[in-house]
């Protein structure tokens, strides 16, 4: 596929508005961000794997899903090394934008989603605007009448997680504290947010665990203050996930941070 890309003529619609629109295959391990930016961005993951970062969260994902990324919101992604990922985005604003944000930032895409790019991303007449418009409002119902209770559910475990991650911390709890099924909540979980429980509760922890280290905690105390038992599984896993070793976090980081200046 080759890398296409489309600032639309502005064309001023009032609640869904698109302004950029384009495709691509990308290379391994090709790295986007951290940034933000000032307008709501979609991406359509059409092949591949790649890895999102976004609201202290790591998503794992593949072709069929698809992730939003909110005005002022910080977030990075990176294709995967062996299986790069290609996409389709599709930048908008307008005033039904913001119900955006109140969906979960990862989600499997609708069928036909985003279906008139391939197809109209050369035309010279813009009407591509007008059927991505359409696009935008039917996802926009699909994933606001996806059931804002579910989203409660969701938004329950998460603030449950979030309270209580740093000890030990089941499934089985979490579904008590919410009153459902434990195998219902999980697949839920997976289905509106795209990894597991057991994945965000890691999540959580890996975040307490870098404020840690950049607060010069050993390495050590910082896992186990953040909730990991086995502080030489977390040493291995860390690095797994950020290429890394955590003892030499916050100076990688510092370098990384001055590069992107």
């Amino acid at each position: 596929m080759e890398k296409l890309f489309q600032l639309m003529m502005n064309k001023h619609l009032k609640e869904l508005n698109p302004i950029l629109v384009g495709e691509a295959e990308v290379s391994p391990n090709q790295v986007w961000g951290p940034k933000t930016i000032d307008y709501y961005l979609i991406h359509k993951i059409i092949k591949g794997k790649g890895t999102l970062y976004i609201r202290d969260t790591v998503y794992h994902l593949q072709a069929g899903q698809a992730f939003i990324l909110a005005p002022g919101e910080i977030a990075s992604w990176v294709s995967d090394s062996t299986d790069p990922w290609g996409y389709q985005w599709v930048g908008f604003t307008g005033e039904l934008a913001g119900g955006f944000s109140s969906v979960t930032p990862v989600f499997t895409a609708p069928e036909g989603m985003f279906s008139h790019v391939n197809t109209n991303l050369r035309d010279p007449e813009d009407t591509l605007c007008y059927m991505l418009a359409g696009d935008l409002f039917h996802l926009y119902g699909f994933l606001l009448n996806d059931g804002k209770e579910r989203q409660d559910h969701i938004r329950k475990i998460v603030d449950y997680i979030l309270d209580n991650f740093t000890r030990d911390l089941s499934i089985q709890e979490i579904a008590d504290h919410v009153g459902l099924n434990r195998d219902y909540i999980s697949k839920l979980f997976k289905k509106k947010t795209g990894i597991t429980i057991q994945q965000r509760i890691s999540n959580a922890r890996y975040t307490e665990a870098i404020r840690y280290l950049y607060m010069g905690y050993p390495v050590k105390e910082a896992a186990n203050l953040s909730g990991f038992k086995d502080v030489s599984n977390f040493s291995k896993q860390f690095k797994r996930l950020h290429g890394i070793c955590p003892k030499d976090w916050k100076r990688y980081d510092e370098i990384r941070n001055k590069n992107n200046d």
